[in-house]
């Protein structure tokens, strides 16, 4: 797996599978496919995060994400960098201080080998994989969230962090996984 590579060891970690009634290059288009639009409860739970801008009066948009082509592209502009992709995995990461009203800022990074060797204290690294396996019912879809702290303060501040949004992060992904099992499932 891809996403061994890129985040063997974490700290905090969440996974999602659904099974799709459809071959897997029809599921990984769909997933590929995805738009922002096509992620109703991600665009709500999302827009909740930019309400301490909003009470502090700051600015905050997320047009970036909303003129987005696609879900990934969206991720791409908000600061992730595809850490490794191949025929039926695509693994994207970011690192930040994900705790702070708006996650602190993403540390841009030109490659993911930075990334990998990352290791400043007082962040949080987050790698997500998409994956497609066959199954004789059709596809497998899974997703996994995987989080490194760099050092003990930042894992605690995320770990309290982690608390209050898990729930909420892994409605996104089942959310994330309907949507491309159903735009899959539509193109047969």
């Amino acid at each position: 797996m891809l996403l061994d590579e890129c985040l063997p060891r974490w700290h905090f970690s969440e996974s999602h599978s659904r099974l799709v009634a459809a071959p897997p290059e029809r599921v990984w288009d769909a997933l590929i496919a995805l738009r922002s639009s096509d992620v109703r409860l991600m665009q709500m739970l999302m827009s909740a995060r930019t309400l301490p801008a909003v009470v502090t009066r700051r600015r905050y948009s997320l047009a970036s994400a909303a003129n987005a082509r696609s879900l990934l592209d969206a991720f791409l502009a908000g600061g992730f960098l595809v850490l490794a992709r191949d025929a039926d995995e695509i693994v994207i990461g970011g690192i930040g201080r994900f705790w702070r009203p708006r996650g602190g800022g993403l540390v841009r990074l030109p490659d993911p080998q930075q990334f990998i060797h990352f290791a400043q204290p007082g962040f949080a690294k987050a790698a997500v994989n998409f994956r497609t396996l066959s199954d004789p019912s059709g596809t497998l879809l899974t997703t996994q969230t995987r989080i490194l702290t760099t050092d003990e303060r930042a894992r605690r501040m995320f770990g309290r962090y982690w608390r209050i949004i898990r729930p909420g992060s892994g409605l996104i992904r089942r959310d994330i996984l309907a949507a491309a099992a159903a735009r899959a499932e539509h193109a047969a």
